[in-house]
């Protein structure tokens, strides 16, 4: 049960943290900060979706 809820806020916040992104480099959300910070956002939504994907490879084998 709680790791379903954790799985369900993962997925959440990595579907918040894309929209995030795409909605910065559309200018719709002034990105806050330099092109610094805009690449770190980016790799760390990289890595959260590669997370994801190992996560439903993981559930599938099982």
């Amino acid at each position: 049960m709680v790791m379903k809820f954790l799985q369900m806020t993962g997925r959440v916040g990595t579907l918040f943290l894309l929209v995030c992104v795409i909605l910065s480099d559309f200018g719709i959300i002034p990105p806050n900060g330099t092109e610094f910070s805009r690449v770190i956002l980016h790799l760390s939504v990289i890595v959260l979706v590669i997370g994801q994907i190992l996560d439903i490879r993981r559930s599938k084998k099982k």
